[in-house]
Protein backbone atom coordinates (compact mmCIF):
# COMPACT_ATOMS: atom_id res chain seq x y z
CA UNK A 1 0.00 0.00 0.00
CA UNK A 2 1.03 3.55 -0.68
CA UNK A 3 1.69 6.05 1.76
CA UNK A 4 -0.70 8.90 1.52
CA UNK A 5 0.94 12.13 3.34
CA UNK A 6 -1.32 14.76 4.10
CA UNK A 7 -0.61 17.87 5.68
CA UNK A 8 -3.08 20.14 6.57
CA UNK A 9 -3.62 24.24 7.78
CA UNK A 10 -5.72 25.48 9.96
CA UNK A 11 -5.58 29.26 9.18
CA UNK A 12 -7.21 31.58 11.66
CA UNK A 13 -6.76 35.36 12.41
CA UNK A 14 -4.07 34.72 15.62
CA UNK A 15 -2.48 31.18 14.87
CA UNK A 16 -2.12 28.53 12.51
CA UNK A 17 -2.14 24.55 13.43
CA UNK A 18 -0.43 22.16 11.00
CA UNK A 19 -0.82 18.65 10.89
CA UNK A 20 0.54 15.85 8.90
CA UNK A 21 -1.00 12.32 8.66
CA UNK A 22 0.50 9.46 6.83
CA UNK A 23 -2.42 6.98 6.12
CA UNK A 24 -4.27 8.35 9.23
CA UNK A 25 -1.69 7.60 11.17
CA UNK A 26 -0.10 10.87 13.04
CA UNK A 27 3.40 10.37 11.98
CA UNK A 28 7.23 11.57 13.71
CA UNK A 29 6.73 15.18 12.39
CA UNK A 30 4.68 16.18 15.41
CA UNK A 31 1.62 18.65 14.74
CA UNK A 32 1.99 22.44 16.05
CA UNK A 33 0.95 25.93 15.96
CA UNK A 34 2.49 29.10 14.55
CA UNK A 35 1.75 31.68 16.52
CA UNK A 36 1.38 34.98 15.01
CA UNK A 37 -1.13 37.14 17.48
CA UNK A 38 -0.92 40.74 17.78
CA UNK A 39 0.64 41.72 14.87
CA UNK A 40 0.06 44.26 11.94
CA UNK A 41 -0.84 42.17 8.78
CA UNK A 42 2.17 42.66 7.57
CA UNK A 43 3.77 41.40 10.67
CA UNK A 44 1.11 38.39 10.25
CA UNK A 45 2.30 37.54 6.38
CA UNK A 46 6.04 37.98 7.73
CA UNK A 47 5.29 35.54 10.66
CA UNK A 48 3.20 32.88 8.71
CA UNK A 49 5.47 33.00 6.04
CA UNK A 50 8.66 32.08 8.16
CA UNK A 51 6.65 29.82 10.37
CA UNK A 52 5.74 27.66 7.56
CA UNK A 53 8.70 27.50 6.02
CA UNK A 54 10.47 26.79 9.56
CA UNK A 55 8.76 24.07 10.77
CA UNK A 56 6.57 22.81 8.00
CA UNK A 57 8.26 22.90 4.49
CA UNK A 58 10.16 19.55 4.33
CA UNK A 59 9.92 16.22 3.20
CA UNK A 60 7.44 14.76 0.94
CA UNK A 61 3.68 15.45 0.29
CA UNK A 62 1.23 13.84 -1.45
CA UNK A 63 -1.81 16.39 -0.65
CA UNK A 64 -2.05 20.08 0.81
CA UNK A 65 -5.14 21.05 2.44
CA UNK A 66 -5.90 24.25 4.02
CA UNK A 67 -9.07 25.30 5.87
CA UNK A 68 -11.46 27.19 3.45
CA UNK A 69 -12.22 30.98 4.70
CA UNK A 70 -15.68 30.93 6.09
CA UNK A 71 -17.96 33.91 5.98
CA UNK A 72 -17.23 36.07 8.84
CA UNK A 73 -19.86 39.23 9.78
CA UNK A 74 -16.18 41.20 10.38
CA UNK A 75 -15.41 42.08 6.92
CA UNK A 76 -11.91 42.37 8.68
CA UNK A 77 -11.44 39.39 10.37
CA UNK A 78 -12.51 37.87 6.67
CA UNK A 79 -9.81 39.78 4.97
CA UNK A 80 -7.04 39.11 7.37
CA UNK A 81 -8.19 35.13 6.92
CA UNK A 82 -8.33 35.69 2.82
CA UNK A 83 -4.96 36.91 2.92
CA UNK A 84 -3.68 34.57 5.59
CA UNK A 85 -4.68 31.43 3.28
CA UNK A 86 -3.38 32.87 0.35
CA UNK A 87 0.09 33.68 1.98
CA UNK A 88 -0.04 29.92 3.07
CA UNK A 89 -1.00 28.79 -0.88
CA UNK A 90 2.12 30.53 -2.24
CA UNK A 91 4.83 29.35 0.43
CA UNK A 92 3.18 25.87 -0.07
CA UNK A 93 3.21 26.03 -4.12
CA UNK A 94 6.60 27.49 -4.29
CA UNK A 95 7.80 25.01 -1.94
CA UNK A 96 5.83 21.86 -3.11
CA UNK A 97 4.86 22.89 -6.66
CA UNK A 98 4.31 19.56 -8.03
CA UNK A 99 2.05 18.72 -4.74
CA UNK A 100 -1.67 19.54 -5.23
CA UNK A 101 -3.23 22.02 -2.64
CA UNK A 102 -6.88 21.81 -2.05
CA UNK A 103 -9.46 24.06 0.04
CA UNK A 104 -12.17 22.30 2.99
CA UNK A 105 -15.01 24.03 4.86
CA UNK A 106 -15.34 23.46 8.27
CA UNK A 107 -18.91 22.22 7.33
CA UNK A 108 -17.38 19.81 4.83
CA UNK A 109 -14.85 18.64 7.51
CA UNK A 110 -17.88 17.90 10.06
CA UNK A 111 -20.10 16.51 7.52
CA UNK A 112 -17.23 13.89 6.64
CA UNK A 113 -16.00 13.04 10.45
CA UNK A 114 -19.72 13.15 11.69
CA UNK A 115 -19.25 16.12 14.19
CA UNK A 116 -21.52 18.58 15.10
CA UNK A 117 -19.28 21.52 15.99
CA UNK A 118 -15.93 22.72 16.87
CA UNK A 119 -15.91 21.25 20.42
CA UNK A 120 -17.24 18.33 19.47
CA UNK A 121 -14.90 17.98 16.48
CA UNK A 122 -12.28 18.52 19.58
CA UNK A 123 -13.34 15.55 20.89
CA UNK A 124 -13.56 13.28 18.42
CA UNK A 125 -9.95 13.75 17.29
CA UNK A 126 -8.47 13.84 20.70
CA UNK A 127 -10.16 10.40 21.33
CA UNK A 128 -9.20 9.09 17.76
CA UNK A 129 -5.92 9.56 18.48
CA UNK A 130 -5.47 9.00 22.14
CA UNK A 131 -4.26 12.51 22.51
CA UNK A 132 -5.15 12.88 26.61
CA UNK A 133 -2.84 15.38 27.03
CA UNK A 134 -4.51 18.25 25.19
CA UNK A 135 -6.74 20.81 26.05
CA UNK A 136 -9.21 22.72 24.28
CA UNK A 137 -7.91 26.55 24.87
CA UNK A 138 -4.60 25.42 24.15
CA UNK A 139 -4.63 22.63 20.94
CA UNK A 140 -7.56 22.93 18.69
CA UNK A 141 -5.86 24.57 16.77
CA UNK A 142 -4.25 21.43 15.97
CA UNK A 143 -6.98 19.08 16.70
CA UNK A 144 -8.62 21.00 13.95
CA UNK A 145 -5.52 20.24 11.44
CA UNK A 146 -5.69 16.82 12.51
CA UNK A 147 -9.56 16.56 11.89
CA UNK A 148 -9.12 19.02 8.21
CA UNK A 149 -6.27 16.20 7.07
CA UNK A 150 -8.20 12.85 8.70
CA UNK A 151 -11.57 14.36 6.14
CA UNK A 152 -9.48 14.89 3.56
CA UNK A 153 -8.36 11.22 3.93
CA UNK A 154 -12.11 10.00 3.99
CA UNK A 155 -12.99 12.25 1.31
CA UNK A 156 -10.18 10.23 -1.41
CA UNK A 157 -11.13 7.02 0.23
CA UNK A 158 -14.49 7.36 -0.91
CA UNK A 159 -13.77 8.22 -4.41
Amino acid sequence: MDKKRVLALDISSSSTGFAWLINEKIPSQKPGVIECSGLTIKERVNCLTSGLISTVVGGPLDIIVIEDTFFSKNVKTLKLLNYLAGVALCVMNEHYPDTPIVFMTVREVRKLLGTKDKKDTFEYIKDRYKLEDYNFKEHNDITDALALALAYTIKDKDK
